[in-house]
């Protein structure tokens, strides 16, 4: 996996889990270390998170 699906994977299993402190942080983490526009690293994480559903990793 790439870092933004690695992230991506990351956010939704601390989503899951009810921790809304370590889901900021790894949205933080994610938005400084991609070096994109808050859009885009949204846009590439929403594509991640769709083909993490469809097991497409």
């Amino acid at each position: 996996m790439d870092f933004i699906a690695d992230q991506t994977a990351a956010l939704r299993a601390a989503l899951q889990a009810g921790d809304s402190g370590r889901a900021a942080q790894i949205l933080t983490r994610t938005l400084l270390e991609s070096g994109r526009s808050f859009e885009a690293t949204v846009r590439e994480m929403t594509e991640a998170a769709r083909r993490q559903q469809h097991g497409d990793h």
